[in-house]
């Protein structure tokens, strides 16, 4: 049974060793695929075109927030249905989850990744 452990454990660390050199080939080769579009413009591969393409954002100043839940408001729609609090801006803040559970639901989700050991 111990060697079936070893083998999965063996086999575990060879994985996770070669995603990592797939994860620094795949960094390096999209930067050179960026640079080329840059200085050629889009490349159509397979029927999917590689460009850069925009990615929007909106920012609100305090006011500006404040102004927009009002309108949300006055069109009838309940503006705490629709705004969130971001988890950095609760960091941010430094409220405690003893606090924030008397508010909110806390929802944790798993994601899958490399960490540096601590």
């Amino acid at each position: 049974m111990q060697n079936v452990v070893e083998l999965q454990k063996a086999r575990a660390e060879q994985l996770a060793r070669e995603i990592f050199r797939l994860e620094a080939a795949l960094k390096q080769l999209k930067d050179e695929l960026k640079a080329i579009v840059e200085e050629h413009g889009p490349i159509t591969v397979d029927g999917r075109v590689w460009n850069f393409y925009p990615s929007v954002e909106w920012k609100f100043t305090p006011q500006g927030l404040r102004e927009f839940a009002e309108a949300l408001a006055l069109d009838g729609v309940d503006p705490w249905s629709v705004l969130d609090v971001s988890s950095t801006a609760l960091k941010k803040l430094g409220i405690g989850e003893d606090v924030l559970s008397g508010f909110a639901e806390k929802k944790v989700t798993l994601r899958f990744y490399a960490k540096a050991e601590r």
